[in-house]
């Protein structure tokens, strides 16, 4: 389940209504994916980032895997955070968003180097290479 215009990032709204907060409204969005029993959901990586992990990840070394390959992680949810990672520098502090595992979709051109990050953290369910077009 994603956003309906994938503007979830609260500091463009205006003050909720009745006194209740930002993060309260963020959850009502979680809470109605649950209620409608979906498998998994998504924020864009800008609405990741600031809300979850801002870090970024840094290195030098950009060269990526001659044979990229799936990784697949343990699953610790029965639902899915979904995100799409094109640049390949989100520091993740966590495995899951929420409680739930998250899946990330790179590039085949995702650098080694991060790729090993990612696979020394157990910190993803998938990492999905993909061809830039």
């Amino acid at each position: 389940m994603g956003s309906v215009d994938g503007r979830l990032l609260t500091d463009r709204w205006t003050e909720p209504y009745n006194g209740k907060s930002k993060g309260e409204l963020m959850g009502i969005y979680a809470a109605i994916g649950r209620q409608l029993n979906t498998d998994a959901w998504m924020f864009g990586k800008n609405t990741l980032c600031e809300g979850y992990f801002p870090k970024k990840f840094h290195t030098q070394d950009t060269t990526p895997l001659a044979h990229p390959a799936p990784f697949i992680a343990e699953r610790t949810s029965t639902r899915l955070f979904v995100v799409a990672d094109p640049d390949t520098d989100i520091l993740y502090e966590s495995a899951t968003v929420r409680g739930d595992s998250i899946v990330c979709i790179l590039p085949e051109t995702a650098p080694a180097f991060y790729l090993e990050y990612l696979q020394k953290k157990r910190n993803l369910l998938s990492v999905w290479r993909i061809k830039r077009r």
